[in-house]
C-alpha cells in the first residue's frame, strides 16, 4: 500500500489561504500523514493532531514558532528531521521551506507552489534594510553576514527544487516567478475558493464577537502581517473620519500591534480571529472588501465575491487573473490618498450580484479537487524515479503496474493521451532524434525498456568503477545470469509480454482499437480477427505513407476515436508521428510499438525466439537470423549500433557516479 504524506510550512503562526488548500488535500488524500516544521494543535484544532508529524522545532517556546523568521538558521535542520523518507508519495503544499524536503529515491514527490520564498528572493534585502533600527553602527558587517547566508540559502533553495516530479503554480503570476527563480516549468490550478450557500448565513445577525455592526462598512479579513499593508487601510480610513467604517477581522504577527493602534480611531472596529460563519457574515454586510497587498493568488477577495461583496484591490499579482471587470476597483498604485479617493468614489450601484458570484465559482473546491487529479493523474500510481540512460528517461516499473494504469485510463474520461514508448538500441542512435524530440518524448510518455539491453544499462549506469573489465563482465554475465539485471528496470516489455495481454484485455472490453503500421492493412486485420476472435472494433491503417497524407491519417484515426491506438510505422518515424498529432489525436492511450506486429503470436508471419533463446538473452541473434532476406541486411546494420550502444553507456557511467547519474535527480516533470 502506498503511504502517502502532505506536508506544510508552518502550522503555528498564522492561518491564511495556503492554509486552506492545506485543508483541501488533507480531504482529497484522507489517509494522508500531515508532516510539518512547527504545529499549534489550540490553532489549527480541526486538524486531528494524531495525522501531524512535527519536527524537532515544534519543541521550542511558543514565540518562536509564532514568529518563524527568527526560526531561519534552523529550518534546514528541522526539514531533515521530519521522517519525509517513510512515504511513497510527498504532495507539498508550500510557501517556503517545505518544498526543499528530502524523499527517498524511490519516491514521488509533487509540489503545489503558493510561493517561491520571499524573504531571500523578493523580499531581500529590502527587508533587512526596513529592520535597522537601533542598528546603524553594525548595519554593514551584519549585511555582508547576512548576504553570504542569504546567498546559500538561495543555493539550497535552487538545488533542493530540482527532484520534484509535478510542480504546479496557483497562478500564472507564480508559474512566472517559479521560472524566474528555479528555471523550472509549472502547470497551474487555482487555490480552492470555499463558496457558501444562503442557507448557511445568518443574514440578519450584524454581531460578530460583541460588535454590533451597521451594514455598509468596508472590510479587511485575512492575515494581519507587515506584507498584507494593512497599515495603510487604517491610515487611509482615520484620514477619512466618522462617515467611513473600516472592519478589522484576521490574525496574524501585527494582530496586537494593529489592535492596539486602533483601540483610538472610532470609525475602525477591530475583532480579531473570526470563525467561518463569522466571516461569511461580514462579507455579506460589507459595502466593500478592500485588499492592498500584491498576492500571489488570492483567495479571500474570492471569497468576498462569493457573497456578492465588491473588491477594491492593488492592479498586480494573482488579482489580475482572477478580479474581472464588474467585480471591483484595481489600482494600479497602493498609497494613502489613492486608497482614499478609491473609498470616496466607490458606488455599490455598478456591480451586478450574479456576475461576482458567477465569477468566485469558477474558483470552487469542486474545481481544485478535479484539476489537482487530473494534473497529478499520470504520477499516483508511480512512485519510482526514472532511470536516465544517455538522453531518454526510462520508467522502472512492472508490467503489471502498466497494464493496470492503461485500463485505469480507457475506463475514464481524460482530457489527454497516456503515451507509451517502449525504445530499444536502436532508439539511442543520435541520428534518429533531436535533442528537443526526446525532451518532449521524456515530457508526454511513460518509456519502457524493450528489450534487455536497457535492463543491462540501467545496472552497469551504478557501477562505482567502470572501468574495461567490469564492462566485459557484465556483458557475459547478461548471458550467463540475467536474472541480476532486473533489479533497476524490473521488466522488458516486448510484444509478447505487454502488448498481446493489452489486446486481450481490448477484446474482452470490446474496446476500439486502431493499428497504424504494415503495408497490408486487410491481411492484419484479418489475422488479428482469427488469432483473437473477432474485434468489433478494429482499425488498421496502412503505416507506408508520405508526410502530405499525414493529417488525413489523422482524421482517419479521429473519426474511429479509438481507445487505444498503436503506432508502428518503425523506430523515430513513428515517435515523430506521436510527437506532432498526440495533441490532436482523439485516442485515451498511444503506444509506440515497433515491430511487435510481425511475429506470429500478433498475427505476423516472424516466429518468436525459442524459450531457451529469450532466457539468457538472446533474441537479438535469432531476430538477425531468421529474419526474411529482404530484411536481413538491413536488420544487421541495426545490430552493428549495439557496441556503438554499449560504449556509449560505458562512457557515460565513467563521468557519473551512483548518486547522480541513472537514478534521475533532476526528473522531468510528465504529463498524461
Amino acid at each position: 500500500m502506498t503511504k502517502v504524506a502532505i506536508v506544510h510550512d508552518f502550522l503555528a503562526h498564522k492561518d491564511g489561504g495556503a492554509e486552506r488548500v492545506l485543508r483541501q488535500l488533507i480531504k482529497l488524500y484522507p489517509e494522508a500523514n500531515i508532516l510539518t516544521l512547527t504545529f499549534d494543535p489550540d490553532q489549527f484544532f480541526d486538524i486531528d493532531p494524531e495525522r501531524v508529524k512535527t519536527s524537532w522545532l515544534s519543541h521550542l517556546p511558543k514565540y518562536f514558532k509564532q514568529n518563524p523568521k527568527y526560526l531561519l538558521p534552523l529550518i534546514r535542520s528541522g526539514l531533515r528531521s521530519l521522517p519525509s523518507k517513510h512515504y511513497d508519495l510527498l504532495i507539498i503544499n508550500s510557501s517556503g521551506w517545505s518544498k526543499n524536503i528530502v524523499k527517498k529515491p524511490d519516491a514521488t514527490k509533487i509540489v503545489y507552489c503558493n510561493s517561491p520564498n520571499r524573504l531571500i528572493w523578493d523580499s531581500w534585502p529590502s527587508y533587512f534594510t526596513s529592520n535597522l533600527t537601533g542598528l546603524s553602527i553594525f548595519a554593514r558587517p551584519v549585511f555582508l553576514l547576512l548576504n553570504f547566508y542569504i546567498s546559500r540559502l538561495r543555493l539550497w533553495d535552487y538545488d533542493a527544487n530540482q527532484d520534484i516530479d509535478k510542480l504546479i503554480a496557483n497562478s500564472s503570476y507564480i508559474a512566472k516567478r517559479i521560472y524566474k527563480y528555479y528555471k523550472l516549468s509549472s502547470q497551474i490550478v487555482y487555490p480552492p475558493v470555499e463558496l457558501a450557500t444562503e442557507s448557511t448565513l445568518d443574514s440578519e445577525s450584524l454581531e460578530v464577537k460583541g460588535v454590533r455592526l451597521e451594514p455598509g462598512y468596508f472590510l479587511y479579513l485575512g492575515v494581519l502581517s507587515r506584507y498584507k499593508q494593512v497599515d495603510i487601510i487604517i491610515d487611509s480610513f482615520e484620514r477619512l473620519g466618522s462617515n467611513y467604517r473600516l472592519v478589522i477581522a484576521g490574525d496574524g504577527p501585527e494582530a496586537k500591534s494593529i489592535a492596539t493602534r486602533v483601540g483610538n480611531i472610532d470609525n475602525i472596529d477591530f475583532l480579531g480571529r473570526v470563525s467561518d460563519q463569522e466571516k461569511l457574515t461580514l462579507f455579506k454586510h460589507a459595502q466593500a472588501f478592500v485588499f492592498p497587498s500584491i498576492e500571489d493568488f488570492g483567495i479571500t477577495p474570492l471569497e468576498a465575491l462569493s457573497q456578492a461583496t465588491p473588491v477594491i484591490a492593488r492592479n498586480a499579482g494573482g488579482l489580475k487573473e482572477t478580479i474581472k471587470p464588474g467585480t471591483g476597483v484595481l489600482l494600479d498604485q497602493i498609497s494613502i490618498e489613492s486608497l482614499t479617493k478609491a473609498i470616496v468614489e466607490f458606488d455599490p450601484s455598478l456591480y451586478s450580484d450574479s456576475q461576482m458570484k458567477s465569477v468566485a465559482k469558477q474558483y470552487s473546491s469542486s474545481q481544485f479537487d478535479r484539476a489537482f487529479k487530473n494534473l497529478t493523474k499520470d504520477i499516483d500510481f508511480d512512485h519510482k524515479s526514472r532511470v536516465a540512460i544517455l538522453d531518454w528517461m526510462v520508467d522502472p516499473i512492472t508490467i503489471e503496474e502498466l497494464l493496470g494504469r492503461v485500463k485505469q485510463v480507457v475506463s475514464e474520461d481524460y482530457t489527454q493521451p497516456m503515451i507509451v514508448i517502449k525504445p530499444y538500441v536502436e532508439h539511442f542512435n543520435p541520428s534518429n532524434f533531436t535533442k528537443s524530440e526526446l525532451a518532449i518524448l521524456n515530457q508526454i510518455a511513460t518509456i519502457v525498456p524493450d528489450g534487455i539491453a536497457l535492463q543491462w544499462a540501467g545496472v552497469y549506469l551504478q557501477y562505482s568503477r567502470p572501468n574495461l573489465f567490469n564492462l566485459i563482465g557484465s556483458l557475459v554475465e547478461l548471458v550467463v545470469n540475467p536474472a541480476r539485471f532486473d533489479r533497476v528496470l524490473p521488466e522488458k516489455f516486448a510484444g509478447n509480454d505487454f502488448t498481446l495481454p493489452l489486446l486481450k484485455f481490448a477484446h474482452n472490453r470490446q474496446l476500439r482499437i486502431s493499428i497504424l503500421g504494415g503495408d497490408d492493412s486487410r491481411g492484419r486485420k484479418k489475422q488479428l480477427n482469427q488469432l483473437f476472435g473477432r474485434f468489433e472494433q478494429l482499425q488498421v491503417i496502412n503505416g507506408y505513407y508520405d508526410a502530405n497524407q499525414e493529417q488525413e491519417i489523422v482524421d482517419q484515426i479521429n473519426q474511429f476515436a479509438p481507445d487505444i491506438l498503436f503506432v508502428a510505422t518503425g523506430i523515430g518515424k513513428q515517435e515523430k508521428f506521436i510527437i506532432k498529432y498526440y495533441q490532436q489525436l482523439k485516442a485515451k492511450v498511444i503506444v509506440g510499438e515497433g515491430g511487435s506486429f510481425d511475429y506470429d503470436s500478433l498475427g505476423g508471419s516472424q516466429r518468436r525466439a525459442p524459450g531457451f533463446v529469450k532466457r539468457h538473452n538472446l533474441e537479438w541473434a535469432w531476430r538477425l537470423l531468421t529474419s526474411p532476406s529482404g530484411t536481413s541486411t538491413t536488420r544487421l546494420k541495426r545490430q552493428l549500433f549495439i557496441p556503438k550502444f554499449i560504449w556509449g553507456i560505458h562512457q557515460s557511467a565513467k563521468v557519473s557516479t551512483p548518486s547522480s547519474s541513472n537514478i534521475a535527480s533532476s526528473k522531468q516533470n510528465r504529463t498524461i
